[in-house]
């Protein structure tokens, strides 16, 4: 298949599935750094106006940088967060069973420490650009990336082979007992 640039009959980048926004979801990509790389890929795509178009390997990284930045951002804060928490738990131990009973036991709830973020799941995703490096030149020897270069510049395009696999967000999930069952 070739690239004729026109992917109107395809997903666009909203529609594809990501596990956790970090990993491409299917059956075919077995390599952590091809899904993630994939994953990458649509990510950039998606921000850029939610349509198909070539990237350079810069772009990718840079989408990495602003992961790394985000994740290290949000632990910040989550620490402040639980030493206030530590801090107020402290002080109010002794108190803290009056508070319940006067509050009727609504205390408890609103005395509830801060959540930690949720870090992502890839087990590269705080470093190595060496491996989205090796998972985009895996994808352009699968032939699921196209590489073109214009003005120095080395660009890379998804080929319809990426979309074929690519798989769209689930419509709907249904709770059975005490599974849920996702509908495609």
């Amino acid at each position: 298949m070739s690239y004729d640039g026109n992917f109107e009959s395809h997903l666009r980048p909203s529609q594809v599935f990501l596990a956790d926004e970090h990993e491409f979801v299917n059956d075919v990509l077995t390599a952590i750094e091809d899904r993630v790389s994939a994953a990458r890929y649509v990510r950039v795509c998606r921000s850029r106006g939610d349509r198909w178009q070539a990237v350079t390997f810069s772009d990718l990284v840079e989408s990495l940088v602003e992961d790394i930045d985000a994740y290290t951002r949000a632990e910040k804060e989550f620490r402040v967060e639980m030493s206030a928490y530590q801090g107020r738990r402290k002080r109010f131990k002794r108190w803290a069973v009056l508070w319940n009973v006067l509050t009727l036991g609504i205390y408890g709830e609103f005395a509830k420490p801060p959540e930690k973020p949720q870090a992502p799941t890839t087990p590269f995703i705080l470093g190595e650009e060496a491996h989205l490096r090796a998972g985009v030149n895996r994808l352009v020897k699968k032939r699921y990336l196209r590489v073109t270069s214009s003005g120095g510049t080395t660009r890379f395009c998804a080929e319809p082979s990426l979309l074929a696999i690519a798989r769209p967000i689930p419509l709907r999930r249904e709770r059975r007992g005490k599974r849920t069952r996702v509908r495609w």
